[in-house]
């Protein structure tokens, strides 16, 4: 009986993941639909654990469809102004996704899918240079569930420890702290092998550039605005602003990292 559950447990997953990789919106939304199904239930999801072949099926199918509702959302919106996108809507369903299944799994995870699901997560937390709270958020607590299991934190490289410090500096002091600290080791993050579906795009999206950008609109509405009454956070956390979810979450990164 065992056998026929895990059997029908794996026919379901690999029949989400792909309607995920569809080309078209309605296959990618039902194959959301149908992962988000599969890993809310307990005896599918158990199933899981002794289909280890599929763990990186399904994290590279999931980033396919993120990447391209990545490329669908950096358009010029067409609705009405302030609205969002509907495939910006897709992203933060699938970085919850992400965040959903590690939490469940992080222990189960090999480590080379751990280990380019976080260089992939570090580089997709921003579109159009703004930091995107929403996908920031999941996608943070997700790397924060993986260093919770002690055999990924013993396995991770320093190159990897060192860029996720400096994308939890650049969140927490929205400064560019990149060049400062990692391109000693890493002689231009462009010209890596990483894991990625367009690399202009992932370039474009860096997020050193995005908390730069902020920090810079932050500086303007601090030199002409009322800083007595927000504060002066020069585009980081100040006294008078509390910090945001993405900051919080970034500090307990930070924690477990140092």
């Amino acid at each position: 009986n065992l056998l026929i559950l895990m059997s029908n447990a794996s026919k379901r997953l690999r029949a989400a993941l792909s309607l995920l990789d569809g080309s078209k919106i309605t296959d990618r939304k039902a194959g959301l639909n149908a992962l988000q199904d599969f890993f809310k239930s307990k005896l599918d999801a158990r199933s899981l654990e002794y289909i280890e072949e599929l763990w990186p099926q399904v994290f590279d199918t999931i980033r396919d469809a993120f990447m391209k509702e990545k490329r669908s959302a950096a358009k010029p919106p067409k609705g009405p102004s302030g609205s969002t996108s509907p495939a910006l809507i897709r992203m933060e369903s699938l970085a919850k996704l992400i965040h959903t299944i590690v939490n469940k799994y992080a222990s189960h995870v090999p480590r080379k899918v751990v280990t380019d699901l976080m260089e992939w997560t570090r580089k997709n937390m921003a579109l159009r240079n703004e930091v995107l709270d929403d996908v920031c958020l999941p996608l943070l607590r997700a790397i924060d569930d993986l260093l919770s299991s002690r055999l990924h934190v013993e396995y991770m490289g320093d190159d990897t420890w060192v860029k996720l410090v400096t994308m939890c500096f650049n969140l927490l002091l929205k400064d560019q702290f990149n060049s400062k600290l990692s391109d000693s080791l890493d002689e231009g993050l462009e010209n890596s092998s990483e894991h990625t579906t367009d690399d202009s795009d992932s370039s474009l999206m860096e997020i050193d550039q995005a908390t730069s950008s902020q920090k810079r609109r932050h500086e303007q509405q601090n030199r002409y605005g009322d800083r007595n009454k927000y504060g002066d956070t020069r585009g980081g956390i100040s006294k008078k602003t509390p910090p945001t979810n993405v900051q919080v979450t970034a500090m307990s990164l930070l924690r477990r990292l140092l």
